[in-house]
């Protein structure tokens, strides 16, 4: 799944817990995937879970910040994870919503609760264990998602962006590319994992894609 790495940091967060071992997750080379044009994938292990984990150089106080931000909610999760599945009640999940509430946005929330319900789910259809009788991570009172995004880049903040990468030397290609995001409004994703150099025609200014009626679209 296209997310898979965001998926494992949650699911650790449960096993960090316990001490138990961790995903990990490396990105398999395409061409050792015959369906690699569907999207990413991953191949998954579990490795030891390390005592603590490095913060590369420059990101200590943006972590402390994670850190502190994450204490009550990960406190919730801990009484989560040594609970037994058959004892867990929809308060329990809920109290963990309401620690998230105030520090994370409603997608946020959303995607811990799709984690827990999809476990409780697969342990119900999966393993057919009979408890809980009720996912206890349905039905939650949970905010409401807001995804509109009206946010439009002006001309005054993309000169301010082109200066400041005019001297990047050693990441000479993010100006450009972040250009080629901004004029044909492509995901990043379609830029760095399926667009190659066979795939641009320099004489008709062409990027191709194998979404055809997209890319058309745009370039109308």
């Amino acid at each position: 799944m296209k997310g898979g790495q965001q998926e494992a940091n949650r699911i650790n967060r449960y096993l960090r817990t316990l001490g138990l071992e961790l995903f990990k997750l490396t990105r398999r080379p395409p061409e050792d995937d015959k369906d690699a044009d569907k999207g990413p994938y991953w191949i998954v292990e579990l490795v030891p879970c390390p005592d603590a984990r490095p913060v590369p150089k420059g990101l200590h106080m943006h972590r402390e910040k994670q850190a502190r931000r994450a204490t009550k909610p990960d406190e919730h999760r801990a009484r989560l994870a040594r609970t037994m599945m058959a004892d867990v009640a929809a308060y329990h999940v809920q109290a963990l919503m309401n620690e998230m509430r105030g520090n994370y946005c409603a997608a946020t929330l959303e995607l811990e609760g799709s984690l827990l319900r999809t476990l409780f789910n697969h342990a119900r259809n999966r393993w057919w264990w009979p408890e809980p009788l009720r996912n206890p991570a349905v039905g939650l009172d949970m905010p409401e998602i807001d995804n509109k995004r009206q946010r439009v880049l002006t001309n005054a903040e993309w000169a301010l962006i082109v200066e400041a990468l005019q001297h990047a030397k050693k990441r000479r290609y993010i100006l450009p590319a972040l250009a080629l995001l901004l004029d044909t409004t492509m995901r990043s994703s379609e830029l760095l994992l399926t667009a190659h150099w066979q795939d641009v025609d320099m004489a008709r200014c062409i990027l191709k894609s194998k979404q055809p009626k997209r890319v058309a679209a745009r370039c109308r």
